[in-house]
């Protein structure tokens, strides 16, 4: 019947052997092959994007950004696919700033980095922001503690590049006017 006939979670195990086997390229080929069967299950999208995350590689978190996003186009409704979308864009970003850290100055190549970093902190913290700002339904109860750890931990991540670069390239560690429900309304800032 074919490879359409075979349950992803047979290609999703066995890009996590090869991954784990140091084959990231393979593992890659293997587990685009559930996106490939043209199923739109939110639940196997997210497995393949998590499994996309594992695997070393810009081009395997490119695709596990666009896998998350996919996700979120078909369960707006869920805040986890905002999450989701968040993390990957995060860690991307978090992969990215090690080649930042402990430069004295920054090349064009440096800056190409830094402005990527930039976009996808920026789209992170949108992301996480809308978690935060809007109601879910009642079985979603307590989405907002995942979503305050995981913008803690990208404003660390913002503090980090901004000790590193100059004070005219700071990224944003706060998304406040995306958070404006969160602000005291009394406060001048």
């Amino acid at each position: 019947g074919g490879y359409q006939s075979v349950s992803p979670s047979f290609f999703l195990r066995s890009a996590d052997v090869l991954s784990k086997h140091g084959k990231g390229v393979e593992a890659l080929r293997v587990a685009t092959n559930c996106l490939e069967t043209g199923i739109e299950d939110v639940q196997m999208l997210r497995s393949v994007g998590y499994l996309l995350l594992s695997i070393e590689g810009d081009r395997s978190m490119k695709l596990a950004i666009e896998v998350f996003d996919k996700v979120q186009e078909l369960q707006p409704c869920e805040p986890q696919s905002y999450l989701d979308s968040a993390l990957a864009r995060f860690l991307k970003s978090s992969k990215a700033g090690n080649s930042l850290v402990g430069l004295s100055e920054m090349s064009s190549a440096d800056y190409a980095i830094f402005n990527g970093i930039k976009e996808d902190t920026a789209k992170a913290q949108a992301l996480i922001s809308r978690v935060l700002t809007h109601r879910w339904a009642e079985r979603f109860f307590e989405i907002e503690w995942p979503a305050l750890i995981l913008l803690h931990y990208v404003a660390e991540f913002v503090q980090t590049i901004n000790d590193k670069c100059p004070s005219s390239e700071q990224l944003v560690e706060w998304p406040s006017s995306e958070l404006k429900s969160f602000q005291d309304p009394t406060s001048t800032t």
